[in-house]
């Protein structure tokens, strides 16, 4: 009998996230899936801290709550 692939494929998945944008250009997504359904101030400071983290001028960027769809592939 054939081997059958049984792995899952990957789909995009939508959900709420922080994200900067850049007037230079360019995207980062700063909270993750998990963080969807939490305030919008707590989801601000999460990602705040990720900015620091990051090395991210989170105060010069566009920041927003905004629906992002992760791309696979």
């Amino acid at each position: 009998m054939p081997a059958t692939n049984t792995a899952a494929t990957a789909r995009p998945s939508t959900y709420r996230a922080v994200v900067a944008r850049f007037t230079a250009g360019g995207e980062v997504v700063l909270t993750a899936p998990a963080d969807a359904d939490k305030s919008d101030e707590e989801m601000m400071r999460l990602a705040r801290h990720e900015a620091r983290f990051a090395g991210i001028d989170f105060d010069s960027a566009d920041v927003r709550i905004t629906e992002w769809t992760e791309q696979f592939g």
